[in-house]
């Protein structure tokens, strides 16, 4: 079935650049069902759905061992697994087209015959989670982790989901979950960048910096980690090193709207007119809403923005 379908790019903060982190990188790391991708919805700038998972490499293999089981099943029992089997891979099926309403339905059939199915709940959760549905998505991860060995990347949409609910409390819970498993630095790296944004959205900017840093020492060379150190550096008042952050933001993705305008407040708290205007002219030819919401501030001369530039939080 399915298995990590997600994880740096679908868990990003914001439905936007947040969700894309995990893509990005899971799009790098993993390839789901062979070498065949789904598809991808955006929200902004990249929505979530890439970790096509290492599970379902496996899962294959088991079906067709659990084939020959059936044969020695009670009949009426083993037609059920079988209808469930079917159901299950139709599921899937959709999933990879994109159509997630019929996945849905298939998959809770399959759940109907077998409510044993971890990998089923684990469909379910991501189908809801690209829905936006957060809590039906919780629901079926739950059911999920319950069923399912500890797998990093569902621990970091799950995690995410409880972001999107603002449960913060349960949100740090599950990214830290992610810590003591066996996983790869990505998985390590995203578990603390988002740490790192929940903290930010508790109003902790000192426990986001340190999150963020450990996190940019495991991958440096995403722009969403700085960008989010920034913010934090920002609410610490350490202007210059926020200023930095935004910067290097930027040098990893030159279009990155958001970053020159957070940069143009921070050189507004700075009293450093002209490097505001600087990000202004730059941000007209990127976000012409943000550059005039940016431009409003320099002429008031305000040095913070009424609502960071985080996305849709």
């Amino acid at each position: 079935m399915l298995g990590l379908m997600y994880a740096h790019g679908c868990i990003r903060r914001r439905q936007n650049r947040r969700l894309s982190t995990l893509e990005r990188a899971r799009s790098n790391s993993y390839s789901g069902w062979g070498s065949a991708e789904l598809p991808l919805t955006t929200s902004s700038q990249v929505s979530c759905w890439m970790l096509v998972g290492r599970i379902i490499v496996n899962t294959r293999i088991v079906i067709s061992f659990m084939v020959a089981a059936f044969a020695t099943l009670a009949p009426g029992r083993a037609v059920a697994q079988s209808s469930a089997d079917a159901y299950a891979k139709q599921g899937d099926q959709d999933v990879r087209v994109g159509n997630c309403p019929a996945a849905i339905e298939a998959y809770q059939k399959a759940i109907a015959l077998d409510p044993k199915r971890g990998l089923v709940y684990y469909g379910l959760a991501l189908c809801y989670h690209q829905q936006q549905r957060w809590q039906l998505a919780i629901d079926n991860w739950k059911q999920a982790r319950g069923l399912l060995e500890p797998e990093g990347a569902m621990l970091l949409v799950m995690g995410a989901d409880y972001y999107h609910l603002k449960q913060y409390n349960d949100a740090l819970k599950t990214f830290q979950a992610v810590i003591p498993l066996q996983t790869p630095d990505l998985d390590q790296a995203m578990a603390k960048y988002w740490m790192g944004v929940v903290y930010n959205a508790m109003g902790q900017p000192e426990n986001a910096e340190h999150a963020l840093w450990q996190a940019i020492n495991l991958k440096d060379d995403d722009a969403d980690f700085y960008f989010e150190l920034g913010d934090a550096l920002f609410d610490l008042k350490q202007y210059k090193d926020a200023a930095e952050s935004y910067k290097d933001a930027i040098h990893l993705r030159a279009d990155f709207a958001d970053a020159y305008y957070q940069l143009g407040f921070v050189y507004l708290a700075m009293h450093n007119q002209s490097e505001a205007n600087a990000a202004y002219n730059k941000l007209q030819t990127l976000d012409k809403e943000k550059a005039d919401a940016l431009h409003a501030k320099i002429v008031a001369g305000t040095p913070q923005p009424a609502t960071k530039a985080r996305g849709s939080d």
